[in-house]
């Protein structure tokens, strides 16, 4: 799924957002089982997991805005 728009993708896999926040995949999952996952995800029925790229960019924005509030 592509936003020919911007070309960005709509959505980021465990994998790509893994590596974006720089941990390890197993570490996404198991703050989803443990319901504690920062963004929402969306569970496709082969198993694939995948996040909403805005979901994603509005969460970080929101975690430098605290961070910049807190120093």
């Amino acid at each position: 799924m592509q936003n020919t728009q911007t070309e960005l993708p709509d959505y980021l896999t465990r994998k790509e957002l893994a590596a974006r926040w720089r941990m390890s995949p197993s570490r996404l999952a198991t703050l989803a089982s443990e319901g504690r996952s920062p963004v929402p995800s969306v569970r496709l029925a082969g198993g694939q997991v995948l996040y909403p790229l805005a979901e994603v960019v509005a969460h970080e924005q929101a975690s430098l805005k605290a961070a910049k509030d807190a120093a």
